[in-house]
């Protein structure tokens, strides 16, 4: 078949994919791990990230559980077992840090193209299977991170389900099921949430058919088992929870939604996207059937409902665990709602289009393409990033002559650019760490606590805030006031505070290298100053004889 005769003949063309669903799958994983690859070798490393470089370089699997058990990174040690093998087999490269999540997103959306082609046709599972790289979720396919492998892990928990429960290779849905959810639950606390959906379907179909299916329940209590051996990291991990950055606020569930399905667009129009996904919802839940003997053909079980609506809601559940139990709420945390979003788009699309698959494969067809420009411009974007680092560095060199420490202010970039510093030779890279100031400041000490822990394993050069100001009469700060997480940094406000005099060394758009003095050393250096008109056979500032005062 001809790029041609799908142009000019979309039905024809999609009911003869649809026979050859491969091929769909084939076409649309070659562009996309394409684009993926790329944004993935060029994406410099950032803070979380950071934490994922230097923890699954560790020697050993038992220096990982050690550094684990510090609460320094809150999360169950599957995720950095993978990664330590993926580098093990490509390198260090950004790439081969980030092939887990590339997969893992990638499985995800296989996982949902066959569930939902199950209630439709392959067009259909094909907008399901693309609608994800258009969303927000798509940063996190090549992001060295955990949440890659959960979405994979969890789209496929769904899809095995979805099998087991029709009896398709029994004993291998089963399987599949129970080890999925352990996969997913080792990798992220969060993932619990994804017990919720499916066991809201199970426990549906179970009362419809008065029948309760042991097996799959069976696979249930198998994906809990991480639980039980991962107990001693929960408990570390509390230790942060009182304090984290990210506080729950039910605002941020609708905020969630918005953010994944409209990023960038203003606040005003953001309120469509909610009418959309709630006008989108009903009319999906409406079209679906109750299941049962009589069900027509491309109907979705009630059971199915359940379950796609159970994750669509993700973050609401997400929210409830955070405002019961862990005190943190990230949007990160609650990712497997594309699953559910992803499955409603399609369904609906399905049954609005009258279920013609023609304009289904044109529908797939324009997520693509938008895919593919949204790549082009993320790659660029990345490219800004390089150079925008590289002039960083420039700007510190130019501006420093090595006689002085140079404090950055920012700890999140402060990691960053110690981690990528070429220049051993230059100027010395410090954070000033007080985690009473930073809690004090900005309202969290999670950050503070682990970059303290993280020097055991990263060649960070962190001093205590107290000391160093007492044996520094000068020193240079470097500040990037429209970072990301400006809101993150202390520093120059306690020190104005405590009376130092900081003056602009050198500025460079929002980069600013403020020279950094105290009380003491103005007054030191004046009294140097007047001593030396005092003393004869000295030279001036301006090389001439001082003047004699007798």
């Amino acid at each position: 078949m001809t790029l041609r005769t799908i142009l000019r003949q979309p039905a024809s063309a999609a009911e003869q994919l649809d026979k050859h669903p491969l091929c769909l799958v084939g076409f649309t994983t070659i562009i996309y791990l394409g684009i993926v690859s790329i944004l993935a070798s060029e994406k410099l490393f950032w803070n979380d990230e950071l934490y994922t470089f230097y923890i699954s370089r560790l020697h050993r699997l038992s220096d990982v559980w050690q550094a684990l058990l510090t609460g320094v990174e809150q999360l169950p040690p599957l995720f950095f077992i993978i990664t330590r093998g993926s580098t093990a087999l490509f390198g260090s490269s950004g790439f081969a840090f980030r092939l887990p999540q590339i997969l893992g997103f990638w499985l995800m959306s296989v996982s949902l193209f066959c569930f939902v082609r199950r209630r439709s046709s392959a067009a259909y599972g094909l907008v399901a299977m693309l609608f994800p790289l258009i969303t927000m979720t798509f940063y996190y396919a090549y992001e060295a991170r955990p949440y890659g492998l959960v979405l994979g892990f969890c789209g496929l928990a769904l899809y095995c389900w979805q099998a087991a429960t029709e009896g398709r290779l029994r004993v291998l849905s089963v399987t599949g099921l129970g080890l999925s959810l352990v996969g997913a639950l080792s990798c992220h606390y969060y993932a619990i949430l994804a017990f919720v959906p499916l066991i809201l379907g199970e426990a549906l179909r179970t009362v419809r058919s008065g029948r309760l299916d042991f097996g799959i329940w069976i696979a249930f209590g198998v994906g809990l088992i991480p639980l039980a051996i991962f107990l001693p990291l929960i408990r570390a991990s509390a230790g942060y929870s009182h304090n984290f950055w990210g506080k729950p606020n039910w605002a941020d569930v609708i905020s969630f939604y918005i953010k994944m399905l409209a990023p960038g667009v203003p606040f005003v129009k953001r309120g469509l996207v909610v009418v959309i996904i709630l006008i989108g919802i009903y009319s999906f839940a409406r079209s679906s059937t109750h299941g049962g003997t009589t069900r027509p053909a491309n109907s979705i079980p009630i059971h199915e409902t359940a379950a796609v609506v159970g994750f669509a809601l993700f973050p609401l559940g997400a929210m409830i665990l955070a405002k019961t139990i862990t005190n943190a709420f990230v949007d990160r945390y609650a990712l497997p709602a594309v699953i559910g979003i992803s499955a409603i788009f399609a369904w609906t699309l399905f049954r609005w289009m009258d279920r013609r698959p023609g304009l289904g494969l044109a529908v797939a067809a324009i997520i693509l393409a938008t895919f593919v420009a949204k790549g082009l411009w993320l790659q660029r974007s990345l490219a800004v990033s390089v150079n925008e680092q590289a002039a960083t560095y420039q700007f510190l060199r130019s501006n420093d002559e090595g006689r002085i420490p140079v404090v950055i202010q920012d700890p999140h970039l402060f990691f960053a650019l110690s981690h990528y510093a070429v220049d051993k030779g230059g100027s010395r890279l410090i954070y000033l760490s007080n985690v009473a100031l930073a809690l004090k400041y900005t309202g969290t000490d999670t950050v503070e606590r682990g970059l303290l822990e993280l020097r055991k394993w990263a060649p960070l050069d962190i001093e205590d805030y107290r000391r160093f100001c007492a044996s520094h009469s000068e020193f240079l700060i470097y500040s990037y006031p429209g970072g990301p997480f400006a809101w993150r940094v202390w520093l120059i406000p306690e020190l104005k505070r405590q009376g130092w005099r900081l003056v602009i060394k050198a500025k460079n758009g929002n980069q600013f290298l403020f020279l950094v003095t105290s009380e003491n050393a103005q007054s030191d250096k004046s009294n140097r100053d007047l001593g030396s008109l005092d003393r004869p056979g000295t030279a001036s500032d301006d090389g001439r004889a001082p003047l004699k005062t007798d």
